[in-house]
């Protein structure tokens, strides 16, 4: 994209919660599922905010619920601190439950295959 052309709301507001979200950006690249669903919804938010403009709905309006559906509230840094309070209660829960070792054996009465 052209950095001198004026950006549209849905991606504005997709790429402020690219940057404010932890590991957004990385999945956006790695994950196809993550990266489909970026699409889609940058793709519903384009359409949505047409029909808006369209209907005379003002900017400021258009841009806030754009956030309040990319950020699933009215206030990005109550979203935000949600986010990031579910990603460390995620890593905590990472780190203390205990992890399962599936050996040859298990593995073979399981009926899973473990070779690489």
């Amino acid at each position: 994209m052209n950095p001198d052309e004026p950006r549209d709301i849905p991606d504005e507001t997709l790429d402020r919660y690219m940057e404010r979200t932890i590991g957004a950006r990385t999945a956006a690249l790695d994950d196809q599922l993550y990266a489909a669903q970026l699409h889609w919804t940058r793709m519903a938010l384009s359409l949505a905010d047409q029909a808006m403009e369209h209907e005379g709905i003002s900017e400021d309006t258009r841009r806030r619920v754009a956030t309040a559906v990319v950020f699933g509230s009215l206030d990005e840094d109550e979203a935000i601190g949600r986010i990031q309070k579910r990603a460390a209660q995620i890593e905590r829960l990472n780190r203390e439950t205990p992890r399962l070792i599936v050996t040859p054996e298990l593995a073979a009465e399981l009926g899973i295959d473990v070779t690489p």
